[in-house]
């Protein structure tokens, strides 16, 4: 079966948080092409060369970010992503140690598009796989 898939942007300053990612994505069985970028800035390169991305293929861009960024938070990354020309049509999904809700509050209005508390026990860690996989997959349907 021939199917769209999806341009992963895993933005996260900590190694063992993007491994730990990473090894996760690689056990799903969809089709994905990652990215790691560790800040903001980053991302706003990114997003200036994204063009040239997007010809190369059909994916959709999905960003999965973690709230606490340096030098450009993840909050404010929002705003940039879903202004920026060549990202409007992104998906956001943001991810956080807490679920505090001015941080759920603020990510909603500056356009995040799906919430994930960062794991920890194994049981937090099926659950954010289960749903991780879940929201990828219907992107992929829908794509």
């Amino acid at each position: 079966m021939n199917r769209n898939g999806l341009n992963l942007v895993i933005v996260d300053d900590d190694q063992h948080d993007y491994e730990f990612l990473s090894r996760m994505l690689e056990g799903f069985d969809l089709p994905l092409k990652t990215i790691w970028l560790k800040d903001g800035e980053e991302v706003i390169d990114y997003l200036e060369k994204m063009a040239s991305f997007r010809d190369q293929n059909s994916y959709k861009n999905v960003f999965i970010m973690d709230i606490n960024l340096p030098k450009v938070n993840g909050l404010e990354l929002i705003k940039i992503i879903k202004n920026h020309c060549n990202a409007k049509e992104s998906f956001v999904i943001m991810l956080s140690g807490s679920m505090s809700k001015s941080d759920l509050e603020t990510a909603e209005k500056n356009g995040s598009d799906y919430f994930l508390k960062k794991p920890f026990g194994k049981r937090e860690i099926d659950e954010f796989s289960n749903s991780l996989f879940s929201k990828l997959s219907s992107l992929i349907e829908v794509s």
